[in-house]
């Protein structure tokens, strides 16, 4: 019997090594209602997605004068965002990295945005994945979450962006 864990990331890498998933390769309109406001905010601002999966997000923040970072632990979703970005003459720096364990220096990022992330991750590790996130996010920045669940209250009480 294998993992949650481990059945996951057999889910993803079969998923991205064939294109075949069922979900959105357009971005999402709330992701590009958030987007177009922090462009207003913070222009030119350093940018995560986390979680970037095939880069629909990290293009979209990119066209919108952002400095993108796209990170997701699958290669071939990685292999897919590269392609998709040269495609769309987007510049992305595209880095395999474990949700739990970012590879970036405190304060990176005045934004990172998760747009189907921290749901996969065990409940067990959202403690983790909160801290990584806070120690990459610079002071005063902004995190867009959308967590696919309506009772879902990991940072209740915390700045949302309306969408």
């Amino acid at each position: 019997m294998i993992s949650k864990a481990k059945a996951n990331k057999n889910y993803f890498r079969e998923a991205y090594r064939t294109g075949r998933h069922g979900w959105e390769t357009e971005p999402s309109p709330y992701v590009l209602r958030a987007l177009a406001r922090l462009a207003g905010e913070l222009p030119g601002a350093a940018l995560l997605d986390l979680g970037c999966g095939e880069g629909r997000h990290a293009i979209a923040a990119a066209r919108r004068g952002f400095r993108v970072t796209g990170a997701d632990f699958e290669p071939n979703a990685l292999k897919r965002a590269r392609a998709a970005a040269r495609a769309a003459g987007a510049a992305v720096r595209f880095v395999k990295a474990d949700a739990l364990r970012l590879p970036f220096n405190q304060g990176s990022f005045s934004v990172v945005i998760d747009f189907g992330c921290l749901h996969h991750q065990r409940k067990a590790d959202w403690p983790a994945y909160r801290r990584g996130l806070l120690r990459v996010l610079k002071p005063g920045g902004c995190l867009a979450l959308t967590v696919f669940s309506p009772g879902f209250r990991f940072f209740k009480g915390t700045r949302r962006i309306g969408t």
